[in-house]
């Protein structure tokens, strides 16, 4: 009977050990690792930035565009169709682009830190969004792992600006039927 146990342990703790692995190579990574690319490929006038990726039980599981700003107001996002992505443009209202700049210009976004770890750890999934902003004419990064808005300590946790930032933006963003449906059209995680 022991020796049925001690065969049955094994691929427990293997599963475990990849488990252990995945979440400490995911949630290790650092904002200039995760985001460098966000600064490198930004294109002539881009104000900010946003671009997602999960891993787990959780979409998308390759990088995304979710959504990139224009200073002209020209705005370019990534959208899953449930068979491709696609990237579509769209243009803004000037009001649309000032409220976006004044909210990236507040202090407390200003004064942001480069990463805020998990609120809520969800076992299975995990959702790294990296935010890059022009402030004083340099690009500006946060990394957010697992925003999760609705949880009741968020208020306190992330900057209240860059919270009204991301609802605005999920509010100008255009969602197809099969983002809405897979909820896959919100800035956080709900």
């Amino acid at each position: 009977m022991s020796r049925t146990r001690a065969s049955h342990a094994f691929p427990v703790l293997g599963v475990l050990s990849v488990l252990s692995l995945f979440v400490a190579g995911v949630t290790g990574q650092t904002p200039a690792r995760f985001c460098e690319n966000s600064s490198q490929s930004q294109p002539e006038g881009s104000l900010l930035e946003i671009r997602r990726l999960g891993r787990g039980m959780i979409s998308p599981t390759i990088p995304q565009l979710f959504i990139r700003v224009l200073d002209n107001g020209l705005v370019e996002y990534e959208t899953y169709t449930g068979k491709q992505i696609i990237l579509r443009k769209k243009k803004l209202q000037p009001a649309a682009v000032l409220e976006i700049r004044r909210l990236m210009e507040a202090k407390d976004l200003v004064d942001a830190r480069q990463e805020y770890p998990l609120l809520e750890d969800f076992k299975d999934a995990l959702m790294k969004t990296c935010v890059t902003y022009k402030q004083r004419e340099q690009y500006q990064h946060v990394l957010l792992i697992n925003y999760t808005p609705m949880n009741p300590k968020a208020e306190g946790y992330y900057p209240p600006s860059l919270m009204k930032l991301l609802g605005k933006i999920e509010e100008i963003r255009p969602k197809t039927k099969y983002e809405h449906r897979y909820r896959l059209d919100k800035s956080g995680l709900q």
